[in-house]
């Protein structure tokens, strides 16, 4: 199946990417990584990376559960999150 119709992947090459990653990743980096470098915020449109967003979504869970990053002036931004398996006992 076509992931994206923008830069014709599929998710075989999405998963592929996914199963080689070494904890989590964005939807960025699979989107570039399986479209020889395209950048998905100027090349495809939304619709397009749902389906991503759910595997990248699925893979980074199974990483365990995550915190959000500590407020900033962008509450939209939500790039990156600390793994809580990470985070230093006291």
């Amino acid at each position: 199946m076509y992931i994206c119709s923008c830069n014709a992947f599929n998710d075989k090459a999405a998963k592929e990417y996914l199963s080689q990653a070494e904890g989590r990743v964005t939807v960025s980096e699979v989107y570039k990584a399986c479209s020889e470098g395209e950048d998905p915020s100027k090349t495809c449109k939304n619709p397009c990376l749902q389906e991503l967003k759910d595997m990248v979504k699925a893979h980074n869970e199974s990483f365990g559960p995550s915190i959000p990053a500590p407020a900033n002036n962008n509450d939209n931004d939500k790039s990156y999150e600390i793994p809580v398996q990470n985070i230093p006992s006291i």
